[in-house]
Parts: structure tokens; C-alpha cells; sequence
């Protein structure tokens, strides 16, 4: 399995601390150095103070204590490059492709012991859909493979926090053929979504993958940007190929090769973006 390209950096600044932060860029497994204007990743290094941007977004500016600020600067700019991997996952060598079917809908009744919960459509908005923040989402992924998949959910969020949305422990039920698995009508488990706070709205981008074999994904997260990233030490998790890969878009570290893999494993993936926006504007 190749490790995921490095992600592009632009950093704008003349001075020590930004000569630093590009020596230190040339031994990450998941950054290097850029001098493209249109790098999804960039970071302005002025006076001891960093800017981080994503996609043209201004992230915060930060100063960061210590002898090696720069150091500090890597760590941020590696949890972003995690993040866009994530965000872009694909696997061009899948057989599984156009297997699974995703409906993203808004919760209008949670289920309860006695009565299913019920959910509407959700108007899209481009090649996203909307949904007011508060309210709560239904994501329904249907398997039109010929053989039974396990399905799995990230969410990442504009803070650059990831999170599995399903399942939430364990390693999930396969769906057989023609199946469809609805997540978020509750009674135990319901998504609701809200707008960063003083913004009129957010996002949330969703990965959704079916994989023939099982994944861990308890020990699978990112903090918000700035918060510190628990080590990901563990290259394997289960050992499936979907496993094996999100761990090394993660870290940009790939396993052992001698590490047998089924022949018979595959996974593909769906990506789904939720345009979450609060009262007073238009939404579903």
C-alpha cells in the first residue's frame, strides 16, 4: 500500500523562525515545501506568529512558547495534513466501485421503543445539502454490492476534528446485499449538527466507506486544531485495507509490507458534504 502523496505547504515568510518550520517540513512523511499561491495548506510566519490558512480560510493565528517554535508550527501543519487526507480518501484500485448508495435526510420524529422515527429530505445546496444547525441528520447507505460490507463513518468538521459517526464502538454489523443501514433515528443514536459559534454557518464533511473486512476505529480522531493529537502508534488496527489506509492518511506512515493482506479485502468510499446553517437563513 503507498503512502498518501505529501501535502503541498506554502509558507510565506523571510525570516528564522519560517527557515526553521521549512527544515523542519523536510523530514515529515506528510508535509513538503511549496512555492504554488494556490496550495490547498499554507501558513504566513511573521514576527514570531503563525497564521494558519486552509483553502483560502484563515484558521487563527497562534505564538508558540518554547526554544523551537517551529517544531510546534510542524505539529499543527501535519494535524491539517491528516486531515486533508482524510477528507480526499480514495482507493483507485477498488472493484467495489458505485456499490454503495448514500441519502443524506433531516430527522423529523426519533424513533422510540415502540414507533420508528420518520426523516424528510434535505435540500441541496451545489454538490452539498443543507440542514439548519440544531437539527438532527439521517444518513441511510444502502449495499448494492453482491457480497456483505461493513460501513463506516467519519465526520470531519470545519474546526479540523474528525470523528467516527458510526460505529461508535466496536466494530460494526456487515450489511448484506440490498440492505440498507439507517443511522441517526434514534432512540439511542441521534446526529445533530450546529454552526460554529459567532458564524452564520458551518460544515461537515462526511466519509463513507464499505469495506469487505472490519476496522477499529476507536482509537481513530483529531482533536480541534491547536489541541494536541494522540499518538497514532498503531499502523494496523484490524489489518484490513480500508484499516490500513486511513491510518497511513493519517500519519503518512504505511505498515510493514511482509504484513500478509486478504487478496480478497477491498473498501471504496463515498464523500458527503452537510452545509449547516442557523436560523434566519434559508435551510433545510
Amino acid at each position: 500500500m503507498p503512502a498518501p502523496r505529501p501535502q503541498p505547504v506554502l509558507i510565506n515568510g523571510k525570516n528564522r523562525v519560517a527557515d526553521a518550520l521549512r527544515q523542519e517540513i523536510e523530514d515529515s512523511p506528510l508535509l513538503i515545501a511549496s512555492e504554488a499561491e494556490q496550495a490547498a495548506l499554507s501558513v504566513e510566519v511573521q514576527d514570531g506568529r503563525f497564521v494558519f490558512i486552509l483553502d483560502g480560510r484563515p484558521l487563527g493565528a497562534a505564538r508558540f512558547s518554547g526554544l523551537r517554535p517551529s517544531r510546534i508550527a510542524l505539529r499543527a501543519l501535519e494535524h491539517l495534513a491528516g486531515y486533508l487526507n482524510v477528507r480526499s480518501l480514495a482507493n483507485p484500485y477498488t472493484k467495489l466501485k458505485d456499490t454503495i448508495a448514500v441519502e443524506l435526510k433531516r430527522l423529523s420524529r426519533p424513533a422510540t421503543k415502540d414507533q420508528p422515527g420518520e426523516a424528510e429530505p434535505l435540500t441541496g445546496e451545489g454538490e452539498a445539502v443543507l440542514i439548519a444547525s440544531g437539527r438532527s441528520l439521517v444518513i441511510e447507505v444502502t449495499n448494492k454490492a453482491s457480497l456483505p460490507l461493513y460501513f463506516y463513518v467519519l465526520d470531519l468538521d470545519q474546526d479540523i476534528r474528525l470523528a467516527p459517526l458510526y460505529p461508535l464502538s466496536g466494530f460494526g454489523k456487515s450489511t448484506r446485499p440490498g440492505e440498507t443501514l439507517a443511522i441517526g433515528y434514534g432512540p439511542e443514536v441521534t446526529i445533530t449538527l450546529s454552526a460554529p459559534k459567532n458564524q452564520s454557518e458551518g460544515y461537515d464533511h462526511l466519509v463513507i466507506v464499505g469495506s469487505v473486512s472490519t476496522a477499529d476505529l476507536s482509537t481513530i480522531s483529531l482533536p480541534a486544531l491547536g489541541e494536541k493529537v494522540p499518538p497514532q502508534g498503531d499502523l494496523f488496527g484490524t489489518g484490513s485495507r480500508f484499516d490500513r489506509a486511513l491510518r497511513t492518511a493519517l500519519t503518512g506512515q504505511v505498515p510493514d509490507a511482509a504484513t500478509a493482506v486478504d487478496p480478497k479485502d477491498d473498501w471504496t468510499v463515498v464523500h458527503r458534504t452537510v452545509i449547516v446553517r442557523k436560523a434566519g437563513e434559508r435551510a433545510g
